[in-house]
């Protein structure tokens, strides 16, 4: 299933992301940088998958963030900061 993601301020509900699974419908509030929107939607993507989507919300943090940590040290995720350096 093709998944549509839905940038919007979350702020107001204290929240980085969202998923819904039964609408193949993820929300990620854009207001922060790189690194943590790939982390945001890593984690939303991992609460849909059948095979994680069991796991309690601190091992899809971890595994969000680790995810997303090892993608930016292989440079598949470039912050503005970096681009800025280059």
């Amino acid at each position: 299933k093709r998944h549509r993601v839905i940038w919007r301020s979350l702020y107001s509900e204290g929240a980085m992301g969202f998923s819904y699974p039964d609408q193949c419908v993820i929300e990620v509030d854009p207001d922060y940088d790189e690194l943590t929107i790939a982390d945001t939607l890593i984690h939303e993507f991992i609460h849909r998958h059948p095979a994680t989507c069991h796991l309690d919300e601190d091992a899809v943090n971890e595994m969000g963030t680790e995810i997303a940590t090892m993608l930016h040290k292989m440079q598949l995720i470039v912050t503005q900061e970096q681009i800025d350096e280059r």
